[in-house]
Formats: structure tokens, C-alpha cells, sequence
């Protein structure tokens, strides 16, 4: 049985590769959570820059689980700290 969410999401990372290699210039995702998008496309991506809008402790949590693993953050991944409230 296939999930709603599995097909939706499928269909935004085939979006995004999609606009990656036809040079799109940004890529927001808001609410980046632990999303992984940035780090799995980085061998695709090397111009679009993805801007990853979240809460601060959310983000920091996410970049010290990275460090911890020893996972790079491309240098076109932007963080952006925001309160939802």
C-alpha cells in the first residue's frame, strides 16, 4: 500500500531535482526541519542555493547531529532561524 505522503513526497524531490539541474537560482524550504534534500543533492546542485527557514533550536539541533556524523553542509545551504509564532 503507498501512502499519500510517500507519493508527495516523491514528487517534490523529483521538483526540486528538476529545478536544480535546469539552474534554478534558490530553492526555500520552510519548516526544513531534519529535511536532508540539501545534503543529498549536493553532488547535483552547485548554484542553487537552498535556504532552509526554521526554528534556531531546530536548526542547531540539525547541524550538531550533522557535525556529530561527520556530514559536510555545502557552502550553498543558507540557514535562516525564524519564529513560526
Amino acid at each position: 500500500m503507498v501512502r499519500i505522503m510517500d507519493i508527495r513526497e516523491k514528487k517534490q524531490e523529483e521538483l526540486i531535482v528538476n529545478h536544480i539541474e535546469n539552474g534554478m537560482e534558490q530553492i526555500l524550504i520552510f519548516g526544513a526541519g531534519f529535511d536532508s534534500r540539501a545534503i543529498r543533492f549536493a553532488g547535483k546542485n552547485m548554484k542553487t542555493k537552498i535556504f532552509e527557514l526554521d526554528s534556531l533550536h531546530t536548526q542547531t539541533a540539525k547541524i550538531k547531529q550533522y557535525r556529530k556524523r561527520g556530514i559536510s553542509i555545502p557552502k550553498n545551504t543558507i540557514f535562516i532561524p525564524i519564529n513560526f509564532a
